[in-house]
């Protein structure tokens, strides 16, 4: 399988939706074969969680919004204490999507 920052970069060069589409699927089931406390879960949300937002973005469709900020709020939640440095990224990834949906929505 392709990685996804390369399927990401395919779908930012060429604007081929599928790119993006391929990405998210991918994420997905990446996602879903790591268990609820791997380490590296957190992380697998997050770029989720981002991937969707930008799908929003592409799309203007409030589902992919709503989901994103889902992921990324579990990304949040779930990151061990002692890595805060990855928590405040989480973090402010959560708050942009969060913005976008007051500023979408009011």
């Amino acid at each position: 399988m392709v990685p996804t920052n390369l399927i990401t970069l395919q779908f930012e060069r060429t604007g081929d939706m599928q790119c993006l589409d391929d990405a998210v699927k991918y994420e997905c089931s990446v996602l879903a074969a790591t268990k609820s406390g791997d380490m590296k879960r957190p992380r697998r949300l997050n770029a989720l969680g981002n991937m969707l937002s930008r799908k929003f973005h592409y799309t203007g469709k409030s589902e992919y919004l709503d989901e994103a900020i889902e992921r990324l709020h579990e990304a949040v939640l779930t990151t061990r204490p002692h890595s805060k440095i990855e928590k405040a990224t989480y973090l402010v990834n959560l708050a942009r999507t969060l913005l976008a949906k007051f500023q979408r929505r009011g």
